[in-house]
């Protein structure tokens, strides 16, 4: 019975490895990359230039969120990234 399991969970790995399955279903899932509409739109942290001021590309990063969220396009904008303040390594 075991060895009938391991050769079912090795076929499945095969059959995801070797053909483009993974590709049509997370095209299938996840849409056009262009398509912004959506829930939740996660903005990662980018660039910062001193302890209190963000860099170009987190600022950047920022005035897309904004101008998503006014056309309709999320309901909620989560920031993530970025270290805390007691664990900034100093300069």
């Amino acid at each position: 019975m075991a060895g009938v399991l391991l050769a079912a969970i090795g076929f499945i790995c095969l059959v995801v490895t070797f053909t483009p399955l993974v590709s049509w279903w997370a095209s299938a899932l996840a849409g056009p990359w262009w398509d912004s509409k959506g829930e939740t739109l996660v903005v990662l942290s980018g660039s910062n230039l001193d302890s209190d001021i963000i860099g170009d590309s987190s600022y950047w990063r920022s005035v897309y969120a904004v101008l998503v969220y006014r056309e309709g396009g999320v309901r909620r904008i989560i920031l993530s990234g970025g270290a805390e303040p007691s664990s900034r390594l100093p300069n």
